[in-house]
């Protein structure tokens, strides 16, 4: 009788462990889709407002303590919840306005800031609270191009990314192996996903390291003050994660040298083939150097030779 409750317990404790499993996965599951439906609604509408309307300059108040901001043009009661990172936020709190098409009768807008042609996902609420209103940072002493406070917030983004991506996906390969690992009802099946699991996460560490430049931006930064020069690109093609390697030529004190820019991303490469300008960061000698704008969220790393 005792033996047969043990089993009994031992059973239910089984179940126990499977279900909060299960739990985990659904809910990791559920905050990916959600994420990804909320994105893809707002391109959808972001298509139709940028095909409809032109960008407006609106004042605005941003927020210093979450990702709330209040446009000037929108009635009383209603904010803006802007996805946004924080260099981004900084931009706008210093300028104090942003670009704006939208909303549509679903509250969706587009947001972008000065400088930057990126877009960003806003869709506004009804809400009566009061905004605090976010404070420009003042710039560093040292000297350095890590001074502005824009620039270094986009270099601690850009060297977290990796980690980040890295943790994201080292967990759902856990939660996956883990739900296998107490729902199986067989040995082969547990080999089966570890073999499915490893190359994934191959995959990722390849992946990953594809970034691992950006690493050290925040280094680079103090490596000296921002030196403006000319720079003429040539034509470039965006792979499909976004990013493009480019090169071209770069002039500084009436040097010129060869440039390459490994993944960089579209923004600044746009500006800087509008503006045909770049800043670089510390003596540009030969070799791996940090390239931006001051003051806007716009930053990579290139190679001189």
């Amino acid at each position: 009788m005792l033996l047969g409750l043990g089993a009994v317990g031992s059973g239910l404790g089984e179940e126990y462990r499977l279900f909060w499993v299960q739990a985990a996965d659904i809910a990791l599951m559920v905050n990916v889709l959600r994420a990804r439906s909320g994105q893809t609604r707002w391109l959808a509408a972001a298509r139709r407002l940028l095909a409809d309307q032109s960008w407006r300059p609106v004042p605005v108040v941003v927020s210093r303590g979450g990702p709330l901001v209040e446009l000037a043009d929108q009635p009383a009661g209603h904010l803006v919840r802007v996805t946004w990172p924080r260099a981004v936020r900084l931009v706008a709190a210093r300028t104090g306005r942003v670009w704006v098409v939208g909303p549509d009768a679903a509250g969706w807008l587009a947001l972008r800031v000065d400088g930057a042609p990126t877009l960003f996902r806003a869709r506004r609420i009804r809400s009566g609270a009061v905004v605090a209103a976010m404070r420009p940072e003042p710039a560093g002493t040292s000297g350095t191009a890590a001074d502005d406070p824009v620039t270094s917030a986009v270099a601690a983004r850009i060297r977290a990314e990796p980690h980040r991506q890295l943790l994201m996906g080292v967990l759902v390969v856990a939660a996956l192996f883990g739900f296998t690992l107490l729902a199986a009802r067989s040995v082969a099946a547990i080999w089966i996903t570890a073999f499915v699991c490893l190359p994934l996460l191959v995959v990722l560490a390849v992946l990953v390291s594809r970034q691992w430049a950006g690493r050290a931006l925040p280094a680079l930064l103090r490596s000296g003050p921002w030196r403006q020069a000319r720079v003429t690109l040539r034509p470039w093609q965006l792979r499909r994660d976004g990013t493009a390697t480019v090169n071209g030529t770069v002039t500084v004190d009436g040097v010129s040298l060869e440039i390459v820019l490994p993944r960089a991303r579209p923004d600044l490469l746009g500006v800087m083939w509008e503006t045909g300008t770049v800043w670089l960061a510390g003596d540009p000698g030969r070799g791996r150097v940090a390239v931006g704008f001051p003051g806007y969220p716009l930053l990579g790393v290139a190679w001189l030779s």
